[in-house]
């Protein structure tokens, strides 16, 4: 299976808007790898705080984490500013946080049929995802365009395993929902 094809369908894969490893890009750009790292760190985390899908969580937070992503995408797009890849991967592992909330939530709802309470997210738990951020960023920063194999390894297979969870995810989420309107119909 080539997997910088499968990511393709994905990502722009620009080489210069990624961290590169042995002089090779990675299979996605800093801001999809962000996303992923995001998204990988911050579901489990979610279940190890909050427990097996039992939170509610008002949309404007979940909105909150996308907005640095958004605010860099959109004024680079407008030639506003140039952005770097240090950024889009801080603005894309938000945004990771943000999607691996959505989709907490999203199972939350799905699983528990009864209203779920809105709250405030803990702000510990919101700091500890930003720690958790450092070390990636630290690495990627200090060692990209350095050859080190065990590197691009990881954080291909690390967007690899968030791409493929967030996939069976989404799967899963739509046929409970299917099956739920379905069953109301019967």
């Amino acid at each position: 299976m080539n997997l910088r094809k499968l990511f393709s369908h994905f990502c722009h894969q620009i080489p210069d808007r990624s961290y590169s490893f042995c002089a090779r890009p990675l299979y996605v750009c800093s801001r999809c790898l962000g996303i992923y790292i995001g998204f990988l760190v911050s579901f489990p985390l979610f279940i190890g705080i909050h427990g097996f899908f039992k939170m509610g969580l008002r949309l404007f937070w979940v909105a909150l984490f996308f907005v640095p992503m958004a605010i860099d995408g959109t004024t680079q797009l407008f030639g506003l500013r140039k952005s770097n890849n240090n950024l889009r991967f801080v603005s894309g592992y938000l945004a990771g946080v943000g999607t691996a909330m959505l989709e907490y939530v999203s199972f939350s709802i799905l699983f528990f049929n009864e209203k779920i309470s809105q709250y405030l997210p803990k702000v510990w738990s919101s700091i500890l995802l930003i720690i958790l951020m450092i070390p990636f960023y630290y690495i990627l920063k200090r060692y990209n365009g350095k050859c080190n194999r065990f590197l691009e390894k990881f954080f291909n297979g690390v967007a690899f395993v968030s791409l493929m969870t967030m996939i069976i995810g989404i799967v899963i989420l739509y046929a409970f929902a299917i099956g739920r309107a379905v069953a109301q119909y019967i």
